[in-house]
């Protein structure tokens, strides 16, 4: 009857154990899978923001073409303006004036345009960062929250189970 108990209060033993190997694994688990889910939310943060750098480098270079478009251009109408002075039409160099004069407003409410484009542009990263950041420290709060439910879980079952046994240690009803 002795050799019984023994038997059953090692076979307690290893399993508390057991449970205690087992409540390690899952916690390893559950940090392991909250430490990729945050690589990869880190990863898609970077992915995004280089996406975002390479849109605003490739509108950057369509401005310098766009730039270097219209410096070719105003060289080809100082061109044309240089010849009309040299035929002396004074109408033709009026005409000539007024399409300058048009030209420089174009390229200032194009500057302009480009400038609220590039703030636009600005705000609209900033705003898509500044979401996938809260997203992101949303989910890295509820995989926090989950794994301590998982962890106040496991510890009351741990408890209940020690008292289960502690209690059938007392109970002189328990056949050992």
């Amino acid at each position: 009857m002795l050799e019984q108990q023994k038997l059953n209060e090692e076979n307690k033993e290893k399993l508390l154990e057991q449970q205690q190997a087992k409540f390690e694994q899952i916690q390893r688990e559950a940090e392991e899978a909250n430490r990729v889910r945050t690589e990869e939310f880190k990863e898609q943060l970077r992915q995004n923001k280089e996406q975002a750098i390479e849109k605003q480098n490739e509108l950057f270079q369509k401005q310098v073409s766009e730039q270097e478009e219209n410096r070719k251009i105003t060289d080809e109408l100082k061109e044309q303006l240089r010849q009309n002075k040299e035929q002396a039409i004074e109408k033709q160099n009026e005409f000539l004036q007024r399409q300058l004069s048009e030209q420089e407003a174009n390229r200032v409410r194009t500057e302009e345009l480009k400038e609220q484009l590039r703030q636009s542009k600005d705000q609209a990263i900033e705003k898509q960062n500044e979401l996938f950041q809260r997203q992101l420290t949303e989910q890295i709060a509820a995989s926090e929250r989950q794994h301590s439910l998982m962890l106040e879980q496991m510890r009351k079952d741990n408890e209940s189970l020690r008292h289960a046994i502690a209690d059938s240690k007392s109970d002189p009803c328990v056949i050992s």
